[in-house]
């Protein structure tokens, strides 16, 4: 009979230990950050590889605009504007131009695409490295439409994907 006294007291130390427990566990997840925001145009125009690909790709676009501005000025300088010279220089100036425009279509989607290939890798090994359960993009144009600065992430991810991308580990 004294064990089954005892026995509601035990029951309510149970009880005691378990809702202790259960709160540390929520009271310690509530120092987390589990949902936050980046900059989406910040973070592309700070990573690393955009900016080695923006120089690489304007040096190939001013070489074939020089080379498109030299055509120009030698037809300029042709006094006979209706001469096979004329219309040869024309069709050159015409398929450079073409050329251009590709070039910069190229760029215009693929590497783009390859860019943001590569930061949405380096985003989602950030989050699962960090335990964050939401990384939400904000482009200024009306994604997240207030948030508390502490929420936001953008340079700590700049880092962090700038790092990845020179092949180096975390801090």
């Amino acid at each position: 009979m004294t064990k089954l006294k005892h026995l509601p007291i035990l029951n309510f130390i149970l009880l005691l230990a378990i809702v202790v427990f259960i709160m540390f566990k929520l009271l310690g997840d509530t120092n987390k950050e589990h949902i936050v925001f980046v900059d989406n145009i910040k973070l592309y125009n700070e990573f690393n590889m955009t900016k080695e690909i923006n120089a690489t790709e304007q040096q190939k676009i001013n070489t074939q605009k020089k080379a498109l501005e030299d055509l120009y000025k030698s037809l300029r300088s042709i006094e006979d504007k209706e001469s096979t010279e004329a219309q040869k220089l024309r069709s050159q100036i015409e398929t450079l131009n073409e050329s251009m425009q590709r070039l910069q279509a190229n760029y215009s989607t693929n590497l783009r695409n390859q860019i943001w290939k590569r930061l949405n890798s380096y985003i989602k090994e950030y989050g699962e490295d960090e335990g964050l359960e939401i990384i939400l993009g904000t482009s200024g144009e009306g994604t997240i439409m207030y948030a508390k600065e502490a929420k936001d992430i953008t340079n700590t991810v700049i880092n962090y994907v700038n790092h990845r991308f020179e092949g180096k580990k975390r801090n």
